[in-house]
């Protein structure tokens, strides 16, 4: 639950990074979908992060490009994300 809850706050922060960043372009054209021709090189493992954060999404219904879209929506996407995010996934801290 944790590395789920900690995922999903860093797609949020990626989603809402200056449309500049070389990050930025990079996961908008994974979402937007690679061209078709275009394979992971050999040897690369088929699981990505991305698909990672695909199946940590299954559980709030909510697609990959819908969440990309909510996350990136200015200063009401951070918000709306966080209800979104924190919602369903919640975990517990260790008090010390």
């Amino acid at each position: 639950m944790i590395v789920t809850s900690r995922r999903l706050r860093f797609f949020g922060h990626i989603a809402r990074s200056s449309p500049d960043e070389e990050h930025h372009h990079a996961i908008a054209a994974v979402i937007r979908k690679p061209p078709p021709d275009w394979r992971r090189p050999a040897g690369r493992p088929s699981h990505t992060w991305l698909r990672s954060v695909e199946a940590d999404l299954r559980p709030l219904n909510i697609g990959l490009s819908s969440a990309w879209r909510k996350a990136s929506g200015g200063r009401t996407g951070a918000t709306s994300w966080t209800r979104l995010r924190s919602g369903r996934v919640r975990h517990k801290e260790k008090k010390i």
